[in-house]
């Protein structure tokens, strides 16, 4: 129990740092195109979620979950990622939708409550499926 704890407070250590390089992305999108359309807003979701992603791999493995990369390991972690991320965008269109939020402020707090449900996923998809440690090791 206190390794899955440790285990869980260095992945929203990265989370913190993945998830400020994902809004940061977020809002110069949204201030590069001047709108913030439907689409617009899920675009720049996408790429702030695309950069978050390819700056966490080698942290996550070597940080997180203290394993070292394994051939095969960061296509399962794009593929979790996008799972994730249609979690992310899938979250963020219902919110879009219900709570029809109007300027950058309110579509950042909807984006904090899509981010949730994507964060669960990832670090269930990531712990169990990319960066397991060899089984005589989880023995």
């Amino acid at each position: 129990m206190r390794h899955l704890v440790s285990m869980l407070v260095r992945f929203s250590l990265v989370g913190l740092m993945k998830t400020a390089l994902d809004f940061a992305t977020f809002n110069l999108v949204l201030w590069l195109a001047g709108v913030e359309g439907f689409v617009v807003v899920l675009l720049a979701n996408t790429a702030g979620f695309a950069v978050s992603v390819a700056s966490s791999f080698v942290l996550n493995a070597r940080y997180t979950f203290r394993v070292a990369t394994v051939p095969g390991g960061f296509r399962r972690y794009v593929l979790i990622s996008v799972i994730g991320l249609v979690i992310y965008n899938g979250s963020l269109a219902i919110i879009l939708v219900i709570a029809d939020p109007e300027g950058t402020l309110a579509l950042n707090a909807a984006k904090v409550g899509a981010l949730a449900a994507s964060m669960g996923w990832n670090f269930l998809g990531y712990w169990r499926f990319v960066f397991r440690p060899p089984a005589r090791e989880r023995t």
